[in-house]
């Protein structure tokens, strides 16, 4: 998927602690628990009906297979960035058939041409994801992408509208976009919905069943 680079970088300003003793910690009886990986949205998760599930464009994600954006990727390092999952479902229209060579091809299907990506990365401090949730927001502000209020989802939250997007591999041209962003402790979470109308809600409906929360 592509997606328009953002127009300026993005300025990482590392804040180094100064002064001050170290405190040696004192070690537990027993070691905290691990926490269960990421892992993104489910077609269980999604509002509607139709929608299939895009192996080619999901599944574990790298820093690289995050996004193609430099700025977006150096985000992911400076906030260490240690593992996700990414799904992805479409709802798109079966190829039009013609009635006969030379024909006009019939029309779309009203309600098709949609896609659902969902993203669940892992951090080692809530400070890193909230971080990591900070230039997110940057780099979508940076694209022109227009800042909405976002629900109460999660510690932290951002929502964008987005208009006029193109898909490479997928029949999607011109799409307009509802995207959500938010953190519960370490994890980050975001899921962007695509298609002729969508709706913040839709994005909610699904973030919220990501982070356990009642739709």
């Amino acid at each position: 998927m592509t997606r328009p680079a953002p127009l300026t970088l993005l300025a990482l300003v590392l804040l180094a602690g100064c002064g001050g003793a170290a405190t040696v910690p004192t070690p537990s009886a027993t070691a905290a628990p691990t926490a269960a990986p990421a892992h993104a949205c489910t077609a269980a998760s999604l509002p509607q009906s139709g929608f299939i599930p895009d192996p080619a464009h999901g599944g574990p994600l790298t820093v690289g297979k995050y996004s193609p954006n430099g700025d977006m990727q150096a985000a992911l390092v400076y906030f260490h960035f240690r593992d996700g999952e990414r799904l992805v479902y479409t709802n798109l229209a079966p190829e039009p058939a013609t009635a006969a060579p030379g024909g006009a091809a019939g029309p779309s299907t009203p309600g098709h041409d949609q896609l659902v990506s969902c993203d669940a990365i892992d951090f080692p401090t809530s400070e890193d994801a909230q971080g990591f949730l900070g230039a997110f927001r940057q780099l979508r502000i940076d694209a022109k992408q227009r800042e909405v209020a976002a629900p109460a989802v999660g510690d932290k939250r951002n929502a964008f509208t987005d208009q006029g997007q193109d898909f490479t591999g997928y029949p999607i041209h011109g799409a307009n976009g509802a995207e959500i962003a938010a953190t519960r402790g370490a994890r980050f979470y975001s899921v962007s919905v695509f298609g002729p109308s969508p709706t913040l809600q839709s994005a909610t409906t699904i973030i919220q069943s990501m982070l356990g929360q009642p739709s």
